[in-house]
């Protein structure tokens, strides 16, 4: 509980979306290095509806929407203003994405076999993703929204997807 009220604290602190409720499913990640606290990363349920992404698995609507909790989204992802250490994003994302899968499915219950998350092209460039072997998938053409709520209207999202198994599509077509 510690933690997660230290991970809660920082990306109110620092993280340009601030402290909105996550709902649903979700994982927290803080990282360190010798003892000191560099990023915070958190995991929770999938969009609803995307249609870049939605294309790229190849869902119709009613597979999407009986198969969606195979997706977990990347929420938040902050490393702190202070840090400067190369090729930390990548690598975070990378191990993250490593631990997610199998962890997920521990404290969850269920598996996920695709990452998500959407990128303000106006703010950043998504490098830490397409080094970490994330895909462009497409972009929003909507504000992004958390829950019923616009979190930041009017602006488009760069949608990357990041597979965590050659067969993903299958997987998501066929959850039980």
């Amino acid at each position: 509980k510690a933690q997660v009220r230290q991970w809660w604290d920082v990306i109110r602190a620092y993280h340009y979306l601030g402290g909105q409720r996550i709902v649903g499913s979700k994982l927290y990640y803080l990282a360190f290095i010798q003892d000191q606290l560099v990023a915070a990363l958190g995991w929770g349920m999938p969009a609803l509806a995307v249609a870049p992404r939605d294309r790229f698995i190849g869902w119709d609507k009613a597979t999407r929407m009986a198969h969606l909790r195979g997706i977990a989204n990347n929420v938040r992802f902050l490393i702190l203003p202070h840090v400067r250490v190369k090729y930390l994003a990548s690598h975070l994302l990378a191990r993250s994405a490593q631990r997610l899968e199998w962890e997920w499915q521990k404290v969850h219950g269920y598996p996920i076999y695709l990452l998500e998350t959407f990128v303000d092209r106006s703010r950043f460039a998504g490098t830490c993703y397409r080094a970490a072997n994330w895909v462009h998938v497409g972009d929003t053409n909507s504000p992004l929204r958390q829950g019923t709520r616009a979190v930041s209207p009017g602006q488009p999202k760069a949608i990357y997807c990041y597979a965590l198994t050659k067969n993903f599509r299958a997987k998501l077509a066929s959850l039980l």
